[in-house]
């Protein structure tokens, strides 16, 4: 499964199967520092 999220200043891009991802700003040149909300979230339910 692909996810793609994007903004005006901010692209991110992640294969779930893989684990690759790629993020970018309003270029390739400009690389942001930070995201400006979460990308992933990993999630476990345990009974501990």
């Amino acid at each position: 499964m692909k996810i793609r999220r994007h903004s005006k200043d901010y692209n991110f891009i992640g294969d779930t199967i893989t684990g690759t991802t790629f993020r970018w700003g309003a270029s390739f040149e400009k690389n942001p520092k930070y995201a400006p909300w979460p990308e992933l979230a990993d999630i476990s339910i345990s009974n501990h």
